[in-house]
């Protein structure tokens, strides 16, 4: 039996992200899951109300049981909730036998509206996350929050993607959603490789869990022996097939 994907995130009672959409995704791609909940979140995919962060050590407490019997194949990691969580995280995954692909989707903002962290946990995303990422995640906005740049056009999301790569992670995959376009033209950075530039059709905006649903998806393929830019693929693929339905 293949090991399962870890999942670290939020959980929406709506199921339409965070954890239950994670879930789904890993699932869907043919590999077991398990999960440890980083914040309580009452939101839909219409409007977010209040988030309430896990503690620290119950964060590490349901880590450790969901590790105990089956060494994850792969990780994503979605919202934290808080630094102190983050660096829990963080030292959690550096205390592992054996280090597996980590994927992180740095959750700043629900789409339904509400700012899930602050500068404090910026700084700490910064520092102790995407140094042991295998792969970064972030939208237009959330690149241009990480890399400290205004992002206007595919040039910038490139100048971001490096930006964020030299922070220590393996590959950076800038999705290009926000900007206005005929098509939609993702930034995809590994290290050691040139900038690759992925186009798909353009998708209805602001649609509720489409990066966990991305973001889990690589995670899965990761888990699976992919390469980075297969998985990456794949995650885009998964979004556009089941939300261009």
């Amino acid at each position: 039996m293949k090991p399962p994907v870890l999942v670290i995130a939020g959980l929406d009672p709506s199921g339409g992200a965070g954890i239950l959409r994670d879930a789904r995704a890993v699932n869907s791609a043919g590999v077991d899951c398990r999960v440890v909940a980083t914040s309580l979140t009452a939101q839909d995919e219409n409007s977010f109300d209040r988030f309430e962060d896990v503690s620290p050590d119950m964060v590490e407490a349901q880590f450790k049981a969901a590790v105990r019997s089956r060494h994850p194949a792969a990780v994503k990691v979605g919202m934290l909730g808080s630094r102190a969580n983050c660096e829990a995280v963080a030292r959690l995954l550096r205390g592992l036998k054996t280090r597996p692909p980590l994927v992180v989707d740095p959750v700043l903002a629900a789409s339904s509206g509400g700012n899930l962290t602050d500068d404090s946990d910026l700084a700490s995303l910064r520092d102790h996350m995407i140094p042991l990422a295998s792969l970064v995640t972030p939208n237009v906005p959330e690149a241009a929050v990480l890399a400290r740049m205004d992002i206007t056009g595919v040039e910038q999301m490139e100048s971001a993607a490096v930006t964020i790569l030299r922070m220590g992670a393996g590959a950076v995959l800038v999705k290009g959603g926000h900007l206005k376009s005929e098509t939609v033209t993702d930034v995809l950075a590994i290290k050691g490789e040139s900038v690759r530039l992925l186009r798909h059709e353009r998708l209805p905006r602001g649609i509720h869990g489409s990066g966990c649903l991305l973001s889990s998806t690589a995670a899965a393929h990761l888990a699976l022996g992919s390469s980075l830019a297969e998985a990456v693929q794949l995650g885009i693929d998964a979004v556009v097939n089941e939300i261009g339905l």
